[in-house]
């Protein structure tokens, strides 16, 4: 092809996009539409730990559904609504129980100060830690370590 193009005097840059332009013509002529997904289908397994990883890695600072959501192929409204089907919960939400999580395995350890959790579990100060840890786990921070201690785990 590029040769019969060279001899009919056509230049590189012609010859680049008749290439193109071929490709082009070629994958809109294929019989398969291009991949969708249910708006209301919960996120699979796969995306769910793919959204679970995420987090994971955001834990101390915060997130951008925009960034969640192009990451997962899909519109910041199509996301939300499908990971609030699967998780039963916003995002925010599940990322508060992600760190409460992380803050409860943290309480275990007495060389831990409250302080030093609550910034590595992503919170602003102690009271930040301790209300979304009274919130979910029914008791403050101090109670849960003073609880475990007790109960030797």
């Amino acid at each position: 092809m590029i040769d019969e193009a060279k001899e009919n005097g056509l230049s590189g840059g012609q010859i680049a996009w008749a290439a193109v332009a071929h490709v082009i013509a070629n994958h809109a002529s294929q019989d398969s539409a291009p991949e969708t997904y249910d708006v209301h289908a919960p996120l699979s397994e796969a995306q769910m730990q793919r959204v679970h990883d995420y987090f994971q890695e955001h834990l101390q600072g915060g997130f951008r559904i925009a960034e969640l959501a192009a990451a997962m192929g899909m519109s910041r409204t199509s996301f939300f609504k499908r990971f609030g089907r699967t998780a039963k919960a916003t995002p925010n939400q599940y990322l508060q129980v992600l760190r409460v999580e992380k803050a409860k395995l943290l309480l275990r350890d007495q060389h831990f100060s409250l302080i030093d959790i609550a910034f590595s579990c992503g919170y602003a100060d102690q009271s930040h830690l301790a209300r979304f840890f009274k919130r979910y786990v029914r008791m403050s921070p101090g109670r849960y370590r003073s609880k475990m201690r007790e109960e030797g785990g």
